[in-house]
């Protein structure tokens, strides 16, 4: 009697296609997962140049006060120092005024008999 034929198994043949479509199926989730990934890290560096953006411009409106404060603190220092003058040669004139009026009334006390 003749040896029975081999049976041929599809088993090993339908079990490697298995895992093939399961690597391709992980391949293509890790892809989707990676653009993913990408996407967020793009929106993060903008975020991130915009918040350097912001602290730049913060930065720069702080300088321009803190320039306007001194400017202000100068022109008010001016303004006083300008006051105080004003006073001292108000008193000054105010005090000749007052001796030549007491010299013109010696004058006139001279010349009255």
């Amino acid at each position: 009697a003749p040896a029975p034929a081999p049976v041929l198994s599809l088993a090993p043949a339908a079990d490697a296609e298995a895992s093939v479509a399961a690597l391709r199926q992980q391949l293509s989730k890790s892809e989707e997962e990676l653009t993913a990934s990408r996407f967020a890290s793009r929106q993060l560096e903008e975020q991130v140049d915009g918040l350097k953006r912001a602290l730049a411009e913060a930065a720069s409106t702080i300088t321009a006060l803190r320039t306007q404060l001194n400017r202000e603190r100068i022109l008010r220092q001016h303004a006083a120092s300008t006051h105080a003058l004003m006073d001292i040669s108000h008193a000054t004139d105010i005090a000749l005024l007052e001796a030549r009026l007491a010299e013109l009334q010696s004058l006139g006390a001279r010349r009255v008999p």
